[in-house]
């Protein structure tokens, strides 16, 4: 019989180089807002770009904002752990919520504004002050005119007043400056963090989607993958779509 350490190969050396497997996260892409952001994003993006150069550019400023978001996410998922428990110490929640916004909102209003530029997206106007607001979402209209401009004035608006205004005043009041107001009692609770966590990976998708949409011709389209049928390995939502009716009808041969 074959002496099995002669068929398994040279002992693995002592030093094994630049490079060792190492894991990223526990998490994968069962989670959406990883099937969604990280991966189905960068996948139906390409049409947004010219050249294989622009579009790797933006893949890896997109997955920069996304590797923020998910240090965010690991922080979510200790903070369902310890908030169930009584004992943990106040101090130690107080330093894990305060450690969620700030990435989050790292990744939110720096990171993917990053790689919204890269599409051509300004989204400043999501962050002035209000008195700035009109100004800058008129700059933004100007830019794209094929939109459906005033929906996504709604839809910005809706954003800044209902969650992204008072989740920026607390991460930059709060969490900065410990300036003492009653945001912290509004965001300090597992209710909050999981719907701002929601709130900010949606929002992000959804405009990503409407900057691909503008470069995406006939016959190629984005369609919505219905929820029933998303894999749930893999949850995306939006795809590409090729429509062959909209190609033109050959000629019959003479």
């Amino acid at each position: 019989m074959d002496n099995p350490s002669q068929q398994a190969g040279p002992p693995a050396p002592d030093n094994p180089g630049p490079f060792r497997l190492q894991k990223v996260a526990n998490f994968g892409t069962g989670e959406p807002w990883v099937a969604r952001i990280q991966l189905g994003i960068s996948e139906i993006s390409m049409p947004a770009f010219s050249t294989p150069e622009a579009h790797k550019e933006f893949n890896d400023a997109w997955f920069t904002a996304g590797l923020k978001l998910g240090e965010a996410f690991g922080t979510l998922v200790d903070l369902r752990r310890i908030t169930a428990d009584p004992e943990t110490p106040t101090l130690d929640l107080s330093r894990s919520y305060n450690s969620f916004y700030s990435l989050l909102w790292a990744a939110y209003k720096d990171r993917w504004q990053t790689a919204m530029k890269l599409m051509g997206f300004d989204m400043g106007f999501l962050f002035v002050p209000e008195s700035k607001f009109e100004s800058k979402f008129a700059e933004f209209a100007l830019a794209h005119p094929n939109l459906p401009i005033d929906a996504l004035k709604q839809m910005a608006i809706d954003d800044r007043r209902s969650w992204q205004n008072k989740l920026g005043e607390y991460r930059n009041q709060e969490i900065e400056h410990r300036a003492g107001n009653q945001a912290v009692e509004f965001f300090e609770n597992m209710k909050s963090t999981e719907v701002s966590f929601a709130n900010v990976w949606h929002t992000m998708e959804d405009w990503a989607v409407f900057a691909i949409g503008e470069s995406v011709k006939p016959p190629m389209y984005i369609f919505t993958v219905p929820k029933a049928e998303r894999d749930p390995a893999k949850p995306q939502k939006f795809k590409l779509g090729f429509d062959t009716s909209a190609l033109p009808v050959p000629k019959e041969s003479k």
